[in-house]
């Protein structure tokens, strides 16, 4: 096993990401059963052979437990890194800042509702360099960064109060008080960040406003990919 994981991770090239076998003693990412040795009792946990070794020779992969990947979440957060880092791939296969700085662009609001310190870190990168080779170095980490953690409640408002500024002079007074209810229900988890996110989107939709309806935040990957959750939630429908 150990000589084909080394034969695996030294012969393929584009990887985005990885979806481990729970509990399996090649492919599990944690709580794999290690017994000790024949006439000790019990076990400790541990990586399997096969996941250990993907782990240490790419350290910053996307990485997911297939059991996890049944939370809505979890599923959503995994998906957007795959998507989202592996069009990062092809961008800087472009070798042009132009078409890096566009795709920050486009994932602005995205990288916003993870971490706003660090999507402004982003974005200086491209006023204090000039050379694609280095700047390419320090988006790519920065951006990794970025996606690692979930996102964030207060980010997430912040990003859809921005978003929401570009159409508010727009919006009639009722429509400017469900929103701020609907932000009041969010904060108070009494409303997901899907229902605000698509009332936000469909004002964009009304009033052609390009700078939101480009961003990568509202489609971050197929939503065909999340069906089987959303279909196993529904106990009944409406005729």
């Amino acid at each position: 096993m150990h000589d084909f994981t080394q034969k695996f991770v030294t012969s393929v090239d584009n990887l985005d990401g990885f979806i481990f076998k729970r509990d399996s003693p090649t492919c599990g990412i944690t709580d794999v059963r290690l017994y000790h040795k024949l006439g000790q009792s019990g076990y400790q946990k541990t990586s399997g052979m096969f996941s250990e070794g993907v782990s240490a020779e790419f350290p910053n992969m996307v990485k997911e437990d297939e059991k996890r990947l049944g939370n809505i979440s979890i599923r959503e957060h995994f998906l957007t890194r795959i998507f989202v880092l592996a069009n990062l791939r092809e961008f800087l296969e472009e070798q042009s800042i132009e078409k890096l700085f566009e795709f920050y662009s486009k994932n602005m609001l995205l990288f916003l509702c993870h971490d706003e310190k660090l999507t402004a870190d982003l974005g200086l990168i491209f006023r204090t360099e000039d050379d694609f080779q280095i700047i390419s170095k320090k988006f790519e980490k920065i951006a990794y960064e970025i996606l690692s953690s979930p996102v964030k409640k207060i980010p997430m408002i912040d990003t859809f109060d921005y978003m929401f500024d570009h159409v508010k002079s727009k919006l009639s007074e009722s429509e400017q008080s469900h929103y701020r209810s609907l932000i009041d229900e969010f904060e108070n988890e009494l409303a997901s960040h899907s229902e605000i996110s698509t009332l936000l989107y469909s004002w964009a939709l009304r009033y052609d406003l390009k700078i939101i309806l480009d961003q990568s935040l509202f489609n971050p990957f197929p939503k065909n990919l999340l069906l089987d959750l959303v279909e196993s939630k529904k106990e009944f429908s409406v005729l």
